[in-house]
Formats: structure tokens, sequence, C-alpha cells
């Protein structure tokens, strides 16, 4: 789904709202866009490293609230083939954060 479609869709999710046991949409005329192109968040994984599946789950929320850049912050929780010694036992392997870059995009954030 390109970018207008899926932000689209994410804006009537975002409009649905609960009456009498059914989701409705508020009557009126939607016009959306953002004001900024890049919209990004800063994850500091400096002092603890989350799992790769509660970073998809993050991607995830980020992009339902149309935010299209992640940016992670990591210092030791990388795979360093030149410094192995530096590197935390259950740091992600640069596979792991291409998968998370491959996911991020389906999402449009970069």
């Amino acid at each position: 789904m390109r970018p207008p479609a899926f932000y689209g869709v994410v804006t009537l999710i975002q409009m649905l709202k609960p009456h009498a046991g059914a989701l409705v949409y508020p009557e009126g005329q939607i016009e959306d866009w953002p004001d900024l192109q890049l919209r990004q968040i800063y994850w500091d994984d400096a002092h603890h490293l989350e799992r790769l599946e509660a970073l998809k789950q993050a991607i995830r929320q980020a992009a339902f609230f149309k935010i299209n850049g992640f940016a992670l912050k990591l210092e030791g929780h990388f795979q360093y083939k030149s410094a192995p010694a530096l590197v935390e036992p259950r740091a992600l392997s640069p596979a792991q954060f291409q998968e998370l870059t491959d996911y991020g995009l389906q999402y449009h954030v970069q």
C-alpha cells in the first residue's frame, strides 16, 4: 500500500468511535496531511536492550501515529565483527537489524 493510502486508512481507523455496541464514523469532511515531511522518533536502547519483537511493536505503533522515521541508538547492542569484546551477549545481529529495517519499510517507517 502506498503511503497516502496507508495514512488514509490509519486516519479512518483512528476516527472510529464506539456507539451503542457498534463502531461508527463521525460525520464531516476529512482534511489530513502532515505539517512536516520528516516525522521521526528517537529510541534510546543504550542502557537496556529491547528484543526484536518489542522493536517491531514500537514501529507499528509509530506508524499508527504517522511517524515515518525511527532513529535507534545502539551503543554495545550491535554485533560488531571488528570489536566482539564490546558486544553484549544478546546484541542484535546485522541480519536482525536488516529484518527490522525491512519491517519498518512495510509500515512506511525508515
